[in-house]
């Protein structure tokens, strides 16, 4: 039995902390929504939660590992693991039972997990798995969860965070809106107002996100304009699909729209600005292994 239900809630709340359970410091180009590629593999060593226990996922010995990735690679998302990561723990099913309840980015919920939950299932028939999005981390003790998946570099906390993978943040805009106000040839013709953005704000701020463009070591801010701002992941991809303005959204969960030609990616160029997805659970030991299958099978999700 599966349970699926959505909270939006404009406000981020982090527990306590302690940093060593986060790998790294978040850069200055972290920012973004939770929303959306194709990914590369950051380690080649094989490594699950299976397999690692209370390992970084990313297949790393040491933080500094972990946050590695190589912006040589044509690909726009880095997976955290390596391996057919559901296969391995397929095994441990006679020992996955019970209840899950995760707390999952409504939108990594709806265009990444929704279609694939039903060969987890079948994997852990008797397993009750419970997800419900939030655009929040909040408390998992107070809140009853097992474990949450969130985009973003994490905030301080008393939380386990296993970095999953990272996703490229892209430029759009539809073949209907370049019709009607021109292709810019570079990132700063979206700026003085000479094209329609839209904005997306910022859940921590209540602020719009700026707009940065990366280009290997080269960081470009472009102060925008627009008259449509949503705090919607949906919204702004719709808005943006129908030719209301240029949109900045990550790779992962958009590569239909993408490859149906609804979205035109602007400036391939400039689009090496990384944003992760990070898994959170509670134990700083070998996590439950009804939450190592989940996030085994969440990392091999996104393959």
């Amino acid at each position: 039995m599966i349970l699926v239900h959505f909270a939006v809630s404009s406000a981020r709340n982090f527990p306590n902390v302690s940093p060593e359970s986060v790998p790294g410091s978040a850069p200055s180009s972290v920012k973004r929504f939770c929303t959306s590629g194709i990914f590369r593999i950051a380690s080649t060593s094989p490594c699950s939660f299976a397999s690692t226990g209370a390992g970084v996922l990313a297949g790393a010995t040491s933080p500094n590992q972990a946050e590695a990735s190589n912006p040589g690679a044509p690909d726009s998302a880095t997976v955290g693991t390596s391996g057919n990561a559901l296969a391995r723990v397929a095994p441990a099913a006679a020992v996955v039972r019970g209840r899950l309840r995760i707390n999952v980015d409504p939108f990594f919920a709806r265009l990444v997990l929704a279609p694939r939950l039903g060969k987890f299932l079948a994997a852990y028939p008797e397993l009750s798995v419970e997800i419900v999005g939030r655009d929040r981390l909040g408390d998992l003790v107070t809140d009853g969860f097992d474990a949450a998946v969130r985009f973003g570099e994490p905030e301080p906390s008393a939380l386990v965070a296993r970095r999953l993978l990272e996703t490229r943040i892209l430029t759009c805009a539809a073949l209907s809106y370049l019709a009607k106000h021109g292709h810019p040839a570079h990132p700063r013709d979206l700026g003085a107002g000479r094209h329609e953005c839209i904005h997306y704000l910022d859940p921590v701020t209540g602020r719009p996100f700026h707009w940065e463009f990366h280009r290997g070591r080269q960081k470009l801010r472009v102060a925008v304009s627009g008259r449509l701002t949503v705090n919607n992941v949906g919204t702004m991809l719709g808005a943006c699909a129908a030719g209301h303005g240029v949109a900045q959204i990550l790779a992962l969960g958009t590569e239909d729209l993408l490859s149906r030609g609804k979205l035109i990616e602007l400036f391939p160029d400039w689009s090496d600005e990384r944003f992760p997805l990070y898994a959170f659970h509670l134990s700083r030991h070998v996590p439950p292994a009804k939450v190592r299958a989940f996030l085994d099978f969440v990392v091999g999700s996104v393959r």
